[in-house]
């Protein structure tokens, strides 16, 4: 299983957009925190199939800055089941506290198709956050796939609650 590792950024004003954040420029802007990893970008899309089923890792995002109408959005495929809140799923951290925010993950499954998940922020307009994409399953074959993170609207986007991603934090307190 991961532990945890925080992050120091040097970045005094971080933009409002995270860098590389349809992996265009490959894993360029993204930091693997462990020696081993599942994370590669193929078809400009980053999936945690590295090595197979047993591989496991986490990819952590530059730092940005929330601002805009506060509403960040992002494409995920593959990665559902019962353990998803555990074993493969998106969170969003604050800096400098490092404090989880938010934790998603793809609960609308459907194999490698990717769907859009929407994220009001706007709580945390002006603070600097990150992202953490994590895969720490080592059973059967269960692979996150990211693409299009964009953290920067300035007005806010025309979406339905069924696009809205489900904080998982708030499930797991049965709030």
């Amino acid at each position: 299983l991961l532990e945890d590792k925080k992050p120091t950024f040097i970045v005094p004003y971080p933009p409002n957009q995270v860098q590389n954040g349809t992996f265009a420029q490959g894993m360029n802007g993204w930091t693997e925190v462990f020696e081993t990893s599942a994370f590669q970008v193929v078809n400009g899309q980053l999936q945690s199939n590295l090595g197979g089923d047993s591989a496991t890792g986490m990819i952590r995002s530059t730092l940005f800055r929330l601002d805009g109408a506060g509403v960040i959005s992002m494409k995920l495929g593959a990665a559902a089941g019962e353990r998803f809140d555990k074993d493969t799923f998106v969170s969003i951290r604050h800096y400098p506290s490092h404090r989880e925010i938010y934790r998603f993950a793809n609960d609308r499954h459907e194999g490698v198709e990717m769907k859009i998940y929407y994220l009001d922020l706007s709580d945390y307009l002006g603070d600097h956050l990150y992202f953490e994409i994590i895969d720490n399953h080592t059973g059967s074959y269960d692979t996150i796939f990211v693409d299009d993170i964009i953290t920067y609207y300035a007005q806010r986007p025309v979406f339905t609650y069924s696009v809205l991603a489900k904080d998982l934090l708030q499930w797991r307190d049965g709030s």
